[in-house]
């Protein structure tokens, strides 16, 4: 499960539950740590801290949990610092992994996303119109770097990144994955 919401950490009890049978592991979204630019950046989610909080109280209940600093906006949060203010917090709370992505707009989230950068970030508009015009997702050198910066943020912060080699390739030959409690 991948959320936004500080929520998460009620249902601690339920996914341990599930997890007696099953893979359970909860990623918690933490662009960034610096309260006043969550404000801006993510008005309706929850402040970094309460999610924060939520990591702890699930690692502290036996879930398996991991923050990603997803999306990195290119020129407002893709700086190392704020990288590894997230990455350092994660695993103060307990988080098992920490990753991040590039931010990807599609054309709908274009409509919405240029004109928040015209209101609050006016100096990266131009930038942003040009690196999107192409599409969504940013190629070339930009989300290499910051893959690459991932990396080495993990690598200083002393926090794995997720392990995909636990996640089934392929679904089990059965038509419908059974969920055991």
């Amino acid at each position: 499960m991948t959320t936004k919401s500080d929520l998460v950490s009620r249902d601690v009890d339920l996914y341990r539950e599930i997890g007696k049978h099953n893979q359970v592991r909860v990623s918690v979204t933490v662009t960034t740590v610096r309260r006043e630019l969550a404000r801006l950046t993510e008005p309706y989610a929850p402040r970094p801290d309460l999610r924060l909080k939520a990591v702890k109280d699930l690692a502290e209940g036996g879930v398996p949990v991991g923050v990603i600093a997803s999306p990195i906006l290119p020129m407002i949060t893709d700086g190392e610092d704020n990288l590894r203010a997230v990455a350092g917090a994660a695993k103060r709370a307990g988080a098992t992994h920490f990753g991040a992505g590039v931010l990807f707009l599609q054309p709908s989230a274009q409509k919405v996303f240029m004109p928040f950068l015209a209101r609050r970030f006016p100096q990266h508009l131009r930038k942003y119109e040009v690196s999107y015009r192409a599409g969504a997702y940013l190629k070339g050198g930009y989300p290499d770097r910051m893959k690459k910066l991932v990396e080495a943020v993990r690598e200083k912060v002393g926090i794995p990144a997720r392990d995909l080699d636990t996640v089934p390739a392929e679904p089990p030959e059965q038509e419908q994955m059974l969920l055991r409690f």
